[in-house]
């Protein structure tokens, strides 16, 4: 599904008009409508305000993705690692975005996190892989 179809099915799913979602993310009822229409596409914080007002990722507004990776309604919410089968793959950016990581009953922070993934690709590049 692309972007203009899913954003459009979001809305109604939410029960909202193109004036109350362009309320909620500060843009006019005509930009919804362009949106919705393949006239015209958000700017990357716009794309970020639509994914918070619709609790899913930006891959999924985007048609990158088919699932919809809910964000935590609590970031304290503790994520149990039995939740990400095996089968379920993510982007580290979609992570970075969705969840909070905690190690030692500490939150890691952003910084932390991207040092982790550049060593992760610092050691493939390394090893070949």
């Amino acid at each position: 599904m692309d972007f203009k179809s899913r954003i459009k099915r979001l809305r109604h799913k939410q029960r909202l008009t193109q004036q109350d979602l362009g309320q909620k993310i500060n843009v006019s009822k005509v930009a919804i409508s362009c949106y919705e229409t393949g006239k015209r596409t958000p700017d990357t914080d716009t794309l970020k305000k639509l994914a918070e007002v619709f609790h899913v990722s930006i891959d999924y507004l985007l048609g990158a993705s088919d699932l919809p990776i809910r964000k935590a309604e609590n970031k304290s919410e503790k994520l149990e690692l039995s939740h990400l089968a095996p089968k379920k793959h993510i982007t580290a950016e979609v992570f970075l975005e969705e969840y909070v990581l905690i190690i030692d009953e500490k939150e890691t922070n952003q910084e932390e996190l991207l040092e982790a993934i550049h060593y992760i690709k610092a050691r493939r590049i390394m090893k070949g892989l």
